[in-house]
Parts: structure tokens; sequence; C-alpha cells
């Protein structure tokens, strides 16, 4: 199994389906203002082509269509 990296806009055209498993941890509005502020902040720092902001990982599986998926695990 390979793993790689991809860029937040590669993920736009995607959809990603949560199984009931994964629903036990919800973000609230603090935590998701506090991740978008962040993103905003790096972006803002004018980030140079070899740096990137690094989310955790999750795993998916390919659910249906393309660009939909399941996610298993993050």
């Amino acid at each position: 199994m390979a793993f790689e990296l991809k860029p937040v806009y590669e993920l736009y055209p995607c959809k990603f389906h949560i199984p009931s498993y994964q629903r036990g941890y919800r973000w609230e509005s603090d935590q998701i203002n506090d991740l978008l502020n962040d993103l905003k902040t790096f972006a803002d720092s004018e980030p140079k082509s070899e740096q990137f902001y690094c989310l955790q990982p999750i795993v998916v599986l390919p659910h249906g269509e393309s660009a939909e998926y399941d996610v298993i695990d993050g």
C-alpha cells in the first residue's frame, strides 16, 4: 500500500463519507476556527515552495464513483 502527500486544493473535488464508527470525535466551532485561522496565517506568510502545511494523515478507500472515499482512519 502506498501513501502520498496531496495538497489541499487537490481534495476540493473529492467527497468523503464518514462511517458511523468514525463520528465519536466531533469538532466544535472553536476547533474549526482555530484550524482555519492557522491555515490563513500559513498562507499569508508567503511560504516558500518547499514549505507545506501538513494535516494529520487520513486513510481512505475508494467509495462508488471516482473522487468519493470512505474515511477509514483520521
